[in-house]
């Protein structure tokens, strides 16, 4: 099939997801993180344990979060410390 110009894909058998995968990769650039900026996160859950507290979990869109910052929820306008599981 290749020699009438047609390479199969399927992501159900995995046939050229690899090279789908790669091509993405090579093509696309990766976010640059403006370092001058706030740390910009989305909290897309939450759960209570009840001997931790809030647990948030969250994806950093821009920045970085370095050990041991402490975090400012605009909403609940209280610094919390930022930590990792």
């Amino acid at each position: 099939m290749a020699t009438l110009g047609y390479n199969p894909r399927s992501g159900k058998t995995g046939i050229g997801v690899p090279e789908i995968l790669q091509a993405i990769v090579h093509r696309i650039p990766a976010p640059q993180a403006t370092p001058m900026r706030h740390c910009k996160l989305y909290i897309f859950d939450s759960v209570f344990n009840p001997f931790r507290g809030i647990i948030a979990y969250y994806k950093i869109v821009n920045g970085t979060i370095p050990q041991g910052r402490f975090c400012k929820i605009r909403f609940y306008r209280q610094r919390i410390p930022c930590r990792r599981k």
